[in-house]
């Protein structure tokens, strides 16, 4: 549990030091691929936590 925690963080951060790049460069087309990354990595994360708790 806390090693997928820690992963989620890491790409947290990751993600979001990307989007500090892309929103200097300006590249919206970029953007919303991040953002759907985003909400993905959310939902997969939101998921794996219901499945967890329902064991």
């Amino acid at each position: 549990m806390d090693k997928s925690l820690l992963l989620f963080q890491g790409v947290v951060i990751l993600l979001m030091l990307f989007a500090a790049v892309l929103f200097i460069l300006d590249q919206a087309y970029l953007q919303g691929i991040l953002y759907i990354a985003i909400g993905f990595v959310f939902l997969v994360f939101s998921l794996s936590g219901r499945k967890k708790k329902s064991q």
